[in-house]
């Protein structure tokens, strides 16, 4: 079994690199296109784990059924 402060303290890492690499994306963006579509990629990423972390412990683990998980709901138009 996973323990859930470890597996938040990871999310909250993996959420700190997602918004240092849109620093430079967002700075290299004005130059490249590509930049700007990765930026873009990105950007929705975070916002579906923002959205998964709001929705707390147990979201995508057979609660998602329910109305009240974040990953059932259309969250920032991810869906």
């Amino acid at each position: 079994m996973v323990d859930a402060i470890e597996t938040n303290a990871c999310l909250h890492e993996v959420l700190a690199g997602i918004e240092g690499v849109l620093v430079l994306l967002e700075q290299q963006s004005v130059r490249s296109d590509a930049c700007f579509s990765a930026l873009c990629l990105l950007e929705m990423v975070k916002a579906k784990l923002d959205a998964l972390m709001a929705a707390g412990p147990g979201c995508g683990q057979g609660r998602s059924a329910r109305a009240g998980c974040a990953c059932n709901q259309d969250v920032h138009g991810l869906r």
